[in-house]
């Protein structure tokens, strides 16, 4: 099951990370990496590619869009609240 950081996941920052496979130093033992995670909480989203690049064992992008012109932007609550964002954007 793959959490966002609001919900039951205790692996949601680098700090976090750092711990764990000092805790747990096994090759099989890696990360599901989501960048959006990272984005929501205002955190560096590139910077652990390179960090934990040995223990990233998969990459998706479920809560963001990539736009050419504008890069990474997130809409959080588009997919999940689709009428909340209609309505607010009608005004």
């Amino acid at each position: 099951m793959d959490e966002w950081p609001g919900g039951n996941n205790l692996a949601s920052s680098p700090a976090i990370w750092e711990q764990m496979f000092s805790e747990i130093p096994s090759a099989f033992f890696g990360l599901n990496y989501d960048p959006s995670h990272l984005y929501l909480q205002q955190m560096d989203y590139i910077r652990p590619l390179y960090t934990f690049r040995d223990k990233i064992f998969h990459v998706h992008f479920k809560d963001i869009k990539i736009f050419r012109k504008s890069g990474i932007n997130m809409e959080f609550l588009h997919h999940r609240f689709p009428i909340f964002l209609k309505n607010s954007r009608a005004g």
